[in-house]
């Protein structure tokens, strides 16, 4: 099942601060919800476990992330996981616009196909699911990039 999700943030805090976070896989990492066992392979790969929780579907995925293209306003990871029989494969794109010179907007485009088990649900549940996911990870990377602690996500 392949979707495609896209969204915009502004975050208080200039250009130069949000690359050199976006950049930082383990500081990416660390505002995902349930992430744990962080692996920095080099400065361009890392990985994760993850623990999901999907309808009837529970468990660790194994995620690695990579930083396959770094420029002035733009940054794209390739994500793979694996786990409870399932696949995940997602190409992140960042493009990175200041927004004066105290804040910068953060545009995101994510393709994400699903394989095995996960992909057998409902696209609607699919989607609402990641959708969450999504707005609790942007919500920690602003949080974070703004200089606050990362909020608590249950």
């Amino acid at each position: 099942m392949k979707m495609a999700m896209s969204g915009k943030v502004i975050v208080n805090a200039p250009v130069d601060t949000a690359l050199k976070f976006l950049t930082n896989l383990r500081e990416i990492a660390m505002c995902v919800p349930t992430a744990r066992d962080f692996n920095q392979i080099d400065d361009k790969n890392l990985t994760i476990k993850i623990t999901l929780s999907i309808a009837f579907v529970n468990g660790v995925f194994e995620v690695k992330e990579t930083l396959v293209e770094q420029s002035a306003n733009r940054l794209v990871y390739n994500i793979e996981g694996r786990g409870i029989g399932s696949t995940i494969k997602e190409t992140l794109t960042l493009d990175i616009n200041p927004e004066g010179t105290a804040a910068t907007e953060l545009a995101w485009n994510a393709d994400v196909e699903l394989g095995g088990i996960v992909s057998g649900l409902s696209e609607s549940v699919l989607r609402r699911i990641s959708e969450d996911n999504v707005n609790e990870i942007i919500t920690n990377v602003k949080a974070r990039l703004e200089g606050r602690k990362q909020e608590v996500v249950q």
